[in-house]
């Protein structure tokens, strides 16, 4: 574990060699040693992140604004913890922690006292990250969080991004979209169809944007190559909404857990009302983990 000139810290074991900056707590390297290439996202101009984490709240606000107590918060798409520097609370030779909490500048946008944790465990051949918010005021603490994780596809550079496919676990033969609309989730669900639990990659699958899955039924969902079967897996299971996004012709495919979801042209605009709002009560707390596996 190191923290190098460039302020990452890493964790590495026989499988895996990981990278995460503090700005953000953001994941910035998953090194496969079994395949032996690079499979997060690089960042580049097409995207130019790796993998955020999402707090307090996930994709778009109706207007950029809600109100709260009768007064209008304003905060921008997927909230401000992934421009905000986190500090390393905790360290192993197997773990990170990192955590952020409000100051006199968070409390000018989003008037609560909160701490937010992320923690990268390497296990074996896996790479858990968990994400904790704790209610650290004396009122209620309204909020969301996620995870906006981009893997490259295609892994390797004589393949081809049409190779890969999604696989859903345990399989479903449909799941339903909620389409967006300048970033606010439509109240009518689309149907996709998902034989045997697939989903051949395309890059006009992400043409209207991310697709938006609302209480998903799987609990694992991999990006696979089709022949040759490489990929990563994610394990998800407990996270109530899902996203799967790519920029238009790019060369990645996010996987997003979340615990919230984006404002639809219909909502209220009352935080308290918010479609996928935690309600936290003073020294309460709320966590949820996903991992990684690679596979191959």
């Amino acid at each position: 574990m190191s923290a190098s000139d460039s302020n990452k810290y890493s964790l590495e074991n026989d499988f895996l060699r990981i990278a995460i900056h503090p700005l953000g707590a953001e994941l910035r390297s998953v090194f496969s040693k079994k395949l032996n290439i690079e499979m997060l996202w690089q960042a580049g101009a097409e995207w130019p992140k790796h993998a955020p984490v999402l707090f307090p709240i996930v994709g778009a606000l109706k207007d950029n604004t809600i109100d709260h107590n009768g007064e209008g918060l304003t905060l921008s798409r997927h909230g401000f913890a992934r421009e905000r520097f986190f500090e390393l609370v905790q360290q192993t030779e197997t773990e990170l922690w990192f955590g952020l909490s409000a100051d006199a500048e968070t409390l000018k946008i989003y008037p609560f006292e909160f701490t937010f944790l992320v923690k990268y465990a390497l296990i074996a051949d896996n790479l858990s990250i968990t994400m904790e918010v704790i209610n650290t005021g004396t009122e209620t603490l309204y909020c969301s969080y996620g995870a906006h994780p981009a893997f490259r596809v295609p892994i390797f550079d004589d393949e081809f991004f049409e190779e890969y496919q999604l696989v859903f676990e345990p399989s479903e033969d449909r799941i339903k979209r909620w389409p967006l609309d300048a970033n606010l989730i439509s109240n009518v669900p689309v149907g996709i169809a998902t034989p045997q639990g697939k989903l051949k990659l395309t890059h006009d699958l992400f043409a209207a944007d991310a697709i938006v899955l609302k209480q998903p039924e799987f609990s694992s969902v991999s990006i696979l190559h089709s022949d040759k079967g490489h990929g990563i897996r994610m394990h998800c299971q407990n996270w109530p909404f899902f996203g799967i996004w790519s920029a238009q012709n790019a060369n990645f495919v996010c996987l997003e857990p979340w615990q919230g979801i984006a404002d639809t042209a219909a909502s209220s605009g009352l935080l308290s009302e918010k479609e996928g709002i935690l309600r936290l009560s003073p020294g309460q707390n709320h966590k949820s983990t996903y991992s990684l596996e690679v596979l191959g």
